[in-house]
């Protein structure tokens, strides 16, 4: 019985080697990131528990590149995504975005 439930749920294909590697692997990286994982709780005040403020600063831009269909490829929308990051990012940082561009390219 115990048997035919095991194979019903796919228990036994857990306990197969290649997937217990690959879960033995993914407690690994996350134990090496614990740290970065619990770096909200020790400086709540410039970590926010939530990452709304970049939604929010985002938003307009997603919505934007949605309707942006003068892109045409995957490659054109890469392109707009790193734009418009380093334009949000420069803003944020209260420096002008277009000679961070200009330094950037030349």
């Amino acid at each position: 019985m115990l048997e035919n439930c095991e194979t019903w749920y796919g228990l036994k294909a857990i306990t197969r080697l290649p997937l217990a590697e690959q879960a033995s692997l993914v407690a690994r990286n996350i134990m090496r990131a614990e740290p970065m994982l619990w770096r909200f709780y020790e400086d709540p005040v410039n970590i926010p528990l939530t990452n709304n403020l970049a939604e929010r600063q985002i938003k307009h831009y997603v919505v934007y590149r949605k309707n942006a269909y003068f892109t045409q490829s995957e490659r054109g929308d890469r392109f707009l995504e790193r734009l418009i990051t380093l334009y949000l990012t420069a803003k944020q940082q209260k420096l002008n975005p277009f000679t961070q561009l200009k330094n950037i390219v030349a």
